[in-house]
């Protein structure tokens, strides 16, 4: 019986998932596309290999800065204080941290 090539789909981490199984060398023919609903395998996200150094540098573009300043090296970071810092932020410092950390 011959099966008909389907799309793939995934939301998220699936659609991660799916556009990394689409792109295989070892699906070829199985697949007729990738449906991928916020996410994909070129998500920085996806791929990321050290994201503590990430949501660090993140941090350094809001007025939690101060607590990464203090610390004498990087493994001496107050990452409770910090996280509590964060999370007091509004979505738009958030946004405007994210959007520097992007330039």
């Amino acid at each position: 019986m011959q099966l008909t090539p389907r799309p793939i789909p995934g939301q998220s981490a699936g659609a991660v998932l799916a556009t990394s199984v689409f792109l295989s060398p070892l699906a070829k023919g199985k697949f007729h596309g990738a449906i991928g609903d916020s996410g994909s395998a070129l998500s920085i996200w996806a791929t990321n290999t050290s994201p503590m150094d990430d949501h660090l540098r993140i941090a350094t573009f809001t007025s939690c800065k101060s607590i990464i300043d203090a610390a004498p090296t990087p493994e001496d970071i107050d990452l409770q204080q910090l996280a509590d810092c964060m999370k007091a932020l509004s979505l738009g410092e958030l946004v405007a941290a994210q959007s520097l950390y992007s330039v």
